[in-house]
């Protein structure tokens, strides 16, 4: 016995002989730098203390028993050891802790006996290897030590870590044979560790093995999960090696077992084929270890938290499958397929589901299963490789995807339920008819700035549904009788081009059309088009020719989205067959630009419009010829016919700018108003040409000769150029102003037509040359004009009027005469009227006026009693001042139920005088 102050003893060789039934080492540590001898019969007992053991070979013999107590027996050879002991070291031998501490790590301890330890196996550097089955509490290896298993069997009851190595065999990864078995709740793990098998299993208790840092495991053989076992991975890398299935799976997760995933990976390589377990994973990889093989996922739903990776891109013609077992799988982040890999989807509506990216140098056979993207960010991307897609469906309202590889194909439809998808100049293939959805397509990366990339689109079914933009557009394969109807809006950057054989059905949407190459053709049709109610626009951004293909549209858009001028050619006879108001819409947006539309003066090419037309700043037909039958045309700048034939029909135009003419206008049954603020109406076709119907309800003024069936100026005002002629059947004014301010400004009615006035102004200017109001019709058979004023007001300062109906100038009771002075009645003194019985020049009911300085005819052919120069009716006194022509004067005028003139002056007098002939009378 051992006894006073406690200390640390060095021996070099240390007994326990017969002489003595028992040492105990009680008073502390104690070294022996060569033999521990125990005898027979002796019991040597480790008490709390630490032996050191620093000899090579084996530095304890044993003879005797060994009482390990709560002893740490460390080997520290700088040499490693042959054995630990003479004699085995297992039931009441067993050792409680063994530390193996070497100076080098590459010395290598050797159990050489059976061996158990109650407590602790540490390993500090150097490696230890086992060579017979044992039993040990828990394990150590720290970074500098290996523990090599031998192919041996160990059982830990406690825990296995450290951040060292540990081998399956014999200093190597050689092993055949040996399983760790783990019976109770530990931590595992920590370092570079490689198994035959490992059995997690504490009976039909539960257990949770919870692994450390984040090394690797790699399995041999099979790991094993027992009933109600939890495993939580960590972030440590799993390498399962085994082939197998059913039973002999290198990854065994029994019934109630749990994986907690962690961030791990779990690895299969077997050379064979193999099922794979399914449960959740954080990552995993499917990489058949040898040509040919293939794993398969169990049954069930595989869910991947992190990245899912097939294959290994070296072994050839390997398959991982979820359609063997009917595996749902579910990829939150990646998927990656690589070279030399067949996936082979489970053939179902939810098959497979991608949260991340999708990149594949191998292959995918879809199964006619489905496969969904479903990530939440913005920056995902999509290689498919080879073989496509059946089902593709995009879905995450905040999810981007982009394809990265030459384009990606889909066998079936593909569905954009929400986010976006950015083509980045890549082909997509979509050969079940349908592409459809409310999300977003880019043609470019993240944008519609795109130069290549085609959305090719079989077989009958549906385009669009959400905001689509293309760079070319494909429907059909030219052999096929198939149909593509617009389920949406969409932009096609290029062209959208309808192959042989194949319809596209425009339904109620709208395509619009955006190349601006100069000559480019932006609608192909080999096969039908079919417009139903929708919208085609031309839109483009260039001041380039661009090429409008003949066909029957609904409504038609040609427009310009940047401050320039192209120029939209007909390549072909177009009809626009909406009833619209905007079914031809020729218009430069709200930029300053000028469209020009070119109907082709070498193929004269013709547009019918049986809608409305709406046209923008500038509309010019250069040659050719347009038709317009609709109920409205609606100019909203300047309506310039340069050139070619403009067939009114039964339109209703109104123009807000300028109103040009230098083609050909084809008046119909249709009408045009002008309603700007600053309007020029202009003809300078050589001919003056009949507009038709013209309304005034803005400020027009005239800026040639111009002519119209009828005209009505019922707001604003019209007002005659210098030296204008306008010529028309009928002149209404009922509320805005007919003007002939400017010099030599004429009014011409034709064919027997006539004026009237129920409100507004007619006015007329003292000018240079006097402004002129006669008959269109003077040569050969004239025809005569009516003029009969009802309301208003009449302001003239100088008139010259001509070729009047017999019925004269009639101005009503209504009408608020202002003046009616300097009226010279005929031409060169002449009076040209209808020379019916009753004629009259001037008709005036219940007006008291004074008229100066009209100039009465010297000639009145088939003049008589009946006829009156002027006729007050029915009340009123009209006083005529400063009169001349021989047919003025009280003997031609008509005094009539009431009313009564008087002639104030008449030539060569003032005011009251007169002579013989033509009296003052008062």
């Amino acid at each position: 016995t051992c006894s006073g102050t406690s200390g640390t003893f060095q021996f070099y060789n240390l007994t326990a002989d017969s002489n003595a039934t028992k040492i105990t080492y009680v008073c502390g540590d104690i070294t022996v730098s060569n033999t521990l001898l125990i005898d027979t019969s002796q019991t040597l007992n480790g008490g709390t203390s630490t032996i050191t053991l620093s000899a090579s070979g084996t530095p304890i013999t044993r003879s005797g028993s060994f009482d390990e107590g709560t002893s740490t027996v460390k080997y520290t050879s700088a040499t490693g050891i042959t054995a630990l002991a003479s004699a085995t070291m297992t039931a009441g031998n067993s050792f409680y802790n063994v530390t193996i501490q070497s100076d080098d790590t590459s010395d290598s301890f050797l159990a050489g006996v059976d061996f158990d330890i109650d407590g602790a196996l540490t390993v500090t550097t150097g490696t230890f290897q086992v060579d017979s089955a044992v039993n040990i509490t828990s394990i150590s290896v720290a970074s500098g030590g290996a523990l090599s298993l031998n192919g041996k069997n160990v059982t830990v009851s406690g825990d296995f870590t450290g951040a060292g190595t540990v081998y399956c065999g014999a200093g190597n990864n050689t092993c055949s044979t040996g399983t760790v078995t783990i019976n109770e709740s530990a931590n595992f793990g920590g370092g570079t560790y490689t198994f035959y098998a490992v059995d997690l299993t504490k009976g039909s208790a539960s257990a949770t093995y919870t692994v450390q840092g984040s090394g690797s495991f790699t399995f041999k053989s099979q790991l094993t999960l027992g009933t109600n076992e939890t495993l939580n991975a960590g972030a440590a890398t799993f390498y399962l090696d085994k082939s197998g299935a059913g039973t002999s799976r290198p990854f065994v997760i029994s019934s109630g077992a749990s994986l907690a995933e962690d961030t791990s990976t779990f690895v299969y390589r077997g050379a064979g084929n193999t099922d794979v377990a399914t449960d959740t994973y954080y990552h995993l990889e499917v990489k058949p270890g040898a040509n040919s093989a293939q794993h398969d996922f169990m049954s069930g739903t595989l869910t991947v938290l992190g990245n899912l990776t097939l294959g290994n891109g070296t072994n050839t013609s390997v398959t991982v499958s979820a359609s063997a077992n009917s595996t749902t799988v579910d990829v939150n982040g990646n998927l990656t397929i690589n070279a030399e890999t067949t996936f082979s989807a489970y053939g179902t509506a939810t098959g497979t589901t991608v949260g991340g990216n999708m990149t594949s140098t191998g292959q995918l056979t879809h199964n006619n299963g489905t496969v969904i993207f479903d990530a939440s960010d913005t920056d995902n991307t999509i290689a498919e490789g080879d073989g496509s897609f059946y089902n593709l469906i995009f879905n995450n309202a905040s999810g981007r995807w982009k394809i990265t590889s030459n384009g990606i194909s889909v066998s079936n439809d593909l569905t954009l339920t929400a986010g976006a998808l950015s083509l980045n100049g890549k082909n997509l293939n979509v050969s079940g008819g349908d592409l459809t959805g409310a999300g977003t397509i880019y043609c470019g990366d993240g944008d519609n700035t795109c130069s290549a990339g085609a959305l090719s689109l079989y077989g009958t079914g549906s385009l669009g549904g959400g905001t689509y933009t293309f760079y070319t557009v494909f429907v059909g394969d030219g052999a096929a009788t198939a149909t593509t109807t617009a389920a949406g809006d969409f932009t096609a950057a290029n062209k959208l081009h309808i192959l042989a054989s194949h319809t596209f059905n425009a339904s109620s949407y709208t395509v619009t059309l955006t190349n601006g190459t100069d000559a480019s053709t932006p609608l192909v049709i080999a096969g039908t088009f079919t417009p139903q109610t929708g919208t085609i626009i031309y839109n483009v951004a260039t001041g380039n020719t661009i090429n409008v293909t003949g066909t029957t549209y609904n409504a038609l858009r040609l427009r310009t989205s940047d401050a320039v001028s192209p120029t939209f050619k007909l390549a072909g006879n177009i009809t626009v067959s909406s009833s619209s108001s905007t079914a031809l819409d020729i218009w430069g947006g709200e930029v300053l630009s000028s469209p020009t539309l070119d109907t082709d003066s070498v193929n004269n090419r013709s547009i019918t419009v049986t809608g409305g037309v709406r046209i923008g700043v500038n509309f010019s037909g250069v040659s050719g010829s347009i038709t317009a039958n609709g109920s409205t045309i609606s100019v909203s700048g300047d309506f310039n016919l340069q050139n070619g034939i403009f067939t009114q029909g039964s339109s209703a135009m109104t123009v807000s700018g300028d109103f040009t003419l230098d083609g050909t206008f084809t008046k119909d049954t249709g009408s045009v108003t002008l309603d700007g603020d600053t309007v020029l109406w202009t003809d300078t076709n050589g001919t003056t040409q009949d507009v038709g119907t013209m309304t005034i309800t803005g400020t027009v003024t005239t800026a040639s000769n111009v002519k119209a069936s009828d005209i009505t100026v019922s707001g604003g005002s019209l007002t005659v150029g210098t030296d204008d002629v306008v010529t028309t059947d009928t002149l209404t004014i009922s509320g805005g102003t007919f003007a002939m301010s400017n010099s030599g400004a004429t009014l011409k009615i034709s064919d027997s037509g006539s004026i009237s006035m129920s409100s507004g102004t007619w006015s007329a200017s003292d000018v240079a040359t006097a402004p002129s109001l006669t008959s269109a019709d003077t040569d050969g058979s004239p025809t005569y004009l009516g003029v009969s004023l009802t309301g208003g007001t009449l302001n003239v300062a100088e008139l010259t009027v001509d070729y009047l109906k017999s019925t004269g100038f009639v101005i009503g009771s209504g009408v608020t005469l202002t003046a009616l002075d300097k009226v010279t009645w005929g031409s060169s003194g002449t009076w040209n009227g209808e020379a019916a019985s009753g004629e009259k020049l001037l008709d005036i009911t219940g007006q008291t006026q004074n008229l100066s300085s009209h100039a009465f005819p010297t000639t009145w052919s088939n003049n008589t009693s009946a006829d009156c120069n002027v006729r007050s009716n029915t009340s009123g006194v009209v006083s005529v001042w400063d009169w001349s022509g021989a047919f003025g004067g009280e003997e031609y005028d008509c005094d009539t139920s009431g009313g009564e003139v008087r002639w104030k002056g008449g030539p060569g007098g003032a005011p009251g005088s007169g002579t013989g002939q033509y009296p003052a009378i008062y």
